[in-house]
């Protein structure tokens, strides 16, 4: 993120999941949207390419190339593929803060690891999103708070913080490097790294009941690259790892878990 993204435009999950995945391409599509105030829809599309592990804590990785897609629209209004429907405050040249009702795409399903075939599935979960910005000469912090909506046993919340520092401020090219936290409550612990005496009496699992606190630390680096004023080159890769009671779950056969995402994308 930088004054280039917000300018023309957040983030990121030990494993990211699809939905955090793909939070790191609105950081490319941020690049598009230069000049006046917007008075009509603007659209951006095109491919992007993921490798992240097969689910929080997992030592297989999963390859997904998927469509994004993104559209912004007067007074702030947006829909993407990660951000989800929603609106976006400026409050001021470097502060930026967004609202929106998003898809939460982490899951945990039995089919991912044998020993599974006793836990619940945790599936896609609608979610409440909140995002802040701010910018600081070369640097960038910003925060994303997001909530899965549903059963107390497929819901609960995870916090971001990352900051950025610009290696490079060129107008067509941006480099930089940072560090992404992520902060977890306890239902979401519970659900993603917990096992409940039951689950542990018919899976074999040893019972676990984690915290809430900090699950993730990842450094990254990622390069912003825009070829003319409509297609727009962005990579990212991070190399994240499970902390605190995620990182000691019995669920979680790898502590690391890198990230790569590459993607394109047109402005219409």
């Amino acid at each position: 993120m930088s004054r280039l993204l917000s300018r023309a435009l957040p983030s990121f999950l030990a494993r990211l999941s699809t939905a955090a995945a793909a939070g790191l391409l609105s950081l490319g599509s941020h690049a598009q949207s230069t000049g006046p105030a917007r008075t009509g829809w603007e659209f951006s599309a095109g491919p992007a390419l993921f490798s992240v592990p097969k689910y929080l804590g997992s030592d297989e990785r999963r390859t997904l190339l998927i469509p994004f897609v993104e559209a912004k629209g007067p007074n702030g209004l947006f829909a993407s593929v990660e951000r989800g429907f929603g609106q976006e405050l400026k409050l001021g040249e470097s502060t930026r803060v967004a609202y929106s009702l998003a898809l939460d795409l982490n899951t945990r399903r039995r089919k991912d690891d044998v020993r599974f075939a006793a836990l619940e599935d945790i599936k896609e979960a609608p979610a409440l999103r909140l995002e802040g910005e701010e910018s600081l000469g070369r640097f960038t912090v910003s925060a994303t708070a997001q909530a899965r909506l549903g059963r107390a046993s497929q819901s609960g919340l995870v916090i971001s913080l990352e900051g950025a520092y610009e290696l490079t401020q060129a107008r067509d090219f941006l480099l930089s490097v940072g560090l992404n936290t992520r902060l977890m409550n306890a239902r979401f612990a519970r659900n993603f790294f917990g096992v409940s005496p039951a689950q542990a009496a018919a899976s074999g699992l040893r019972a676990y009941e984690p915290a809430g606190g900090l699950y993730s630390v990842a450094p990254f680096v990622q390069a912003l690259a825009r070829i003319d004023d409509d297609w727009t080159l962005f990579a990212r890769a991070e190399a994240g790892r499970l902390r605190g009671d995620a990182g000691r779950s019995p669920l979680v056969r790898q502590a690391r878990g890198e990230v790569l995402v590459i993607s394109a994308s047109r402005a219409f």
